[in-house]
């Protein structure tokens, strides 16, 4: 399942692709707000786990 289609397009929790194209320093400070974001998520949001998975994957860059 691809949880970016349980989301509108246009939808403000859609990451865009140009986070792989940013400065490490702009990364970080884009995945701890990401990370912060997170928290206000239920468990059960299926869109949770996507933003864990890829915040964790664009912090190990």
């Amino acid at each position: 399942m691809n949880p970016k289609k349980l989301v509108p397009e246009g939808s403000p929790r859609e990451i865009p692709d140009e986070f792989d194209t940013l400065p490490s320093k702009e990364r970080e400070i884009r995945v701890g707000e990401m990370l912060e974001f997170v928290k206000t998520l239920s468990p059960e949001d299926p869109y949770r786990h996507y933003l864990v998975c890829r915040a964790t994957r664009l912090s190990l860059g």
